[in-house]
């Protein structure tokens, strides 16, 4: 488990609802039954409503350093979002319209909901303003590659058009178990912030920050990877021979720390 990539869903899903889009705060965390693909490969869903739904997906840090497992890479960042032609509402003059845009609910304008919603998340998560977007561009410093999909089929006699935006983002590395967290951080940014709106999950983040008592000398092994006797031959076995805050920071992305920055 990565704590940065809970990090970043959070921040994106909490970003999205703040931001008003098409879908409103239809916005969903993970659920894998938002699209599903019957046996006949058309995807159908069970939301009542147009919706976006976030997922983290794979992920690769391609040069490790040692045996460290800090070290998140590159993440693919998911969003998944849908209409279907029962998702419309009835404007004053009786019409059925889509949902947010009061136009004919037509099957160009289900595609031009889809392209006006993917323009909605790209620049949510680049608004300066929200305060969740911030802190993702503190968790993802750089955007290295952005897709998207589109898919439509009819079940059931129901139009249902659905697109993907998948952006491939580098994510900081985890926070050192044990250390303190740098004040002005990224990380005690984000504890303060989901402190103010989610103190339980705030708190169930927080407590995987421990060690459960372990020496400091032994948080350092298993920071680095290192056996008994590589720490003996690198002089590591004394606590005070390296402290792992200054080794690791808290806020640098994994590049940073392959470049060698302390």
């Amino acid at each position: 488990m990565s704590l940065a990539r809970i990090a970043v869903r959070y921040c994106v899903v909490e970003a999205l609802k703040a931001a008003g889009t098409l879908v409103g705060t239809n916005i969903l965390d993970s659920k894998v039954a938002a699209l599903q693909v019957s046996s006949d490969g058309s995807l159908r869903t069970d939301e009542e409503g147009p919706f976006i739904a976030v997922y983290t997906d794979s992920s690769k840090a391609a040069e490790l350093s040692g045996r460290s497992l800090r070290m998140n890479g590159h993440l693919d960042l998911v969003f998944n979002y849908g209409i279907t032609a029962a998702m419309t509402q009835t404007n004053e003059k009786g019409e059925s319209v889509v949902v947010g845009l009061e136009v004919p609910a037509t099957s160009p304008n289900f595609e031009f909901f889809l392209d006006a919603l993917t323009r909605q998340i790209k620049f949510t998560l680049l608004d300066p303003t929200n305060p969740w977007s911030e802190l993702l561009k503190g968790f993802a410093p750089d955007f290295t590659s952005c897709e998207e999909m589109r898919h439509g089929n009819v079940r059931d006699g129901v139009r249902l058009v659905s697109g993907q935006l998948r952006l491939t983002v580098e994510l900081v590395a985890d926070p050192v178990p044990g250390a303190a967290l740098p004040e002005t951080g990224i990380w005690s940014r984000f504890f303060a912030k989901l402190a103010e709106t989610d103190p339980e999950h705030c708190e169930r983040l927080q407590s995987l920050l421990a060690w459960d008592g372990q020496a400091q000398e032994h948080q350092l092994l298993s920071l680095y990877g290192l056996t008994g006797l590589e720490a003996d031959a690198l002089h590591l076995t004394s606590a005070s021979a390296l402290n792992p805050s200054a080794a690791f920071s808290n806020d640098l992305p994994e590049s940073s720390h392959r470049a060698g920055s302390p």
